[in-house]
């Protein structure tokens, strides 16, 4: 839902004929909601933290859906709304930056909305999501797009989509000590305890050290 100053504070970013896209934070006003209510948490970290970060020469945000303006001709040029992934509006932004728009954040509240209010809601969102930044991986080859991309969105694209792989990664992480139990693997030449039960100095074959 726009509040009555979304216009008035958002159209003056256009004055700059390269400019596509303003986009602005997300509020949620369903308190209790199982995601946040945009200021902490998740959501919050990303608008609030991270697209704030973004706003800088070569590193523009991307749609993130509503609470947005887009320049009509710019969508034009690019096609329209991508339809090639269910990511419509990052992939949109991606197609903007390849013909050389700009992407701007408006860090103002102007609009609010309705957070994901159950656990099954918050996962349906969230493989959506996933779904859609793997997709966008692959149409888009993102780890070879670095010829029309800047370093900086080179650095956040490639890395916001590979993201939601980490799952995998912790996977492996927490299976490694398994493993290496499993295995017998030895991790260590040091015996369990560097002191004996006489407090005497450490042997050669406690401790892995000489003695004195």
């Amino acid at each position: 839902m726009p509040l009555p100053t979304f216009l008035t504070a958002t159209l003056g970013w256009f004055a700059d004929d390269e400019v596509a896209l303003i986009q602005g934070p997300q509020s949620f006003y369903n308190g209790g909601a199982f995601d946040d209510d945009g200021i902490t948490g998740e959501q919050g970290m990303f608008f609030n933290v991270m697209m704030p970060s973004r706003n800088v020469p070569g590193a523009g945000p991307f749609w993130c859906g509503s609470t947005s303006l887009l320049r009509v001709s710019a969508l034009r040029e690019v096609g329209g709304v991508a339809t090639e992934t269910i990511t419509e509006d990052m992939h949109t932004t991606l197609k903007l930056i390849r013909r050389g728009w700009k992407t701007v954040y408006h860090h103002q509240t102007l609009a609010v909305g309705l957070a994901p209010a159950t656990p099954d809601q918050y996962l349906l969102q969230r493989r959506r999501w996933g779904m859609g930044a793997m997709q966008i991986l692959v149409h888009e080859k993102l780890w070879a797009a670095k010829s029309w991309m800047s370093w900086r969105n080179y650095h956040e694209y490639l890395n916001g989509t590979l993201w939601w792989l980490e799952g995998i990664a912790t996977l492996v992480a927490f299976l490694i000590p398994v493993l290496v139990m499993l295995s017998g693997a030895q991790t260590s030449t040091a015996g369990p305890s560097c002191l004996p039960a006489s407090s005497s100095p450490c042997s050669p074959s406690g401790c892995g050290v000489p003695n004195g």
